[in-house]
């Protein structure tokens, strides 16, 4: 995205000289104007995730012209045996309420990425192109703590994936819906998409910024299917 149109979806002037601060506080406010989570009708909900990526996008290419650094083409992710599935997996062990919506993105995000796999590993392109980006709003994951997730196909957090993982990892982000002093996730893993979790594992983040992805890069070379399956935010007024 060129920079005027990046100002622009941001709510900055075309003259406007960019910091990292001015970026992301200008990205918070125009996230918090069409959060997909103030939306119930399913049409305007997708609208609103369309705009959701379209923001970060913005935000990318502001905070890249603000430091002056200009990231490389997206690595092509980390290729994983045979059988197994580079995806987000986001189970239907979530929430009533959520799980359907979550079981179907589940379900398309491993039929994608099956494919691509396929076709990678014989030399032939893909069908469809594989979206970089997978969202979902806090409204469709359920979880404990109002937050949404997105599931990266890009493989730009292939350098965070531990060397010890050598199927790759699960590329993910959470956005929450305000300010954590520190963030509970609860990662499970399962050799069956349709079954419950066979290993949990709880991770204890730092201060989280409402609005903005963070990071969760995990791997299980024993499991086939990992995922995130609750949240729960200590927020910053406690």
């Amino acid at each position: 995205m060129d920079p005027i149109t990046a100002r622009a979806a941001l709510g900055l002037a075309p003259s406007a000289v960019v910091t990292p601060e001015l970026v992301d506080a200008a990205y918070r406010d125009a996230v918090d104007a069409r959060h997909p989570a103030r939306y119930h009708d399913a049409a305007d909900r997708a609208a609103a995730e369309v705009w959701a990526a379209t923001l970060a996008t913005a935000r990318a290419a502001l905070i890249a012209e603000s430091t002056g650094f200009h990231a490389a083409p997206p690595a092509t992710p980390r290729r994983m045996g045979a059988g197994a599935i580079v995806a987000v997996s986001v189970a239907a062990t979530l929430v009533v309420g959520g799980a359907g919506a979550a079981a179907g993105f589940a379900a398309a995000s491993i039929s994608r990425q099956a494919t691509a796999n396929i076709s990678s590993a014989s030399g032939e392109e893909p069908e469809a192109e594989q979206p970089p980006v997978e969202h979902l709003s806090a409204d469709e994951t359920g979880f404990s703590f109002p937050a949404a997730i997105e599931a990266y196909f890009d493989g730009r957090y292939d350098d965070e994936c531990p060397a010890e993982f050598e199927l790759g990892c699960w590329q993910t982000a959470i956005i929450t819906d305000a300010d954590c002093a520190s963030l509970e996730v609860e990662l499970a893993f399962s050799s069956s998409e349709s079954g419950g979790p066979e290993r949990t594992e709880r991770r204890t983040l730092g201060s989280i910024a409402r609005g903005l992805p963070e990071p969760v890069i995990f791997g299980d070379d024993d499991h086939e299917y990992g995922w995130i399956d609750d949240v729960v935010c200590v927020t910053t007024e406690s």
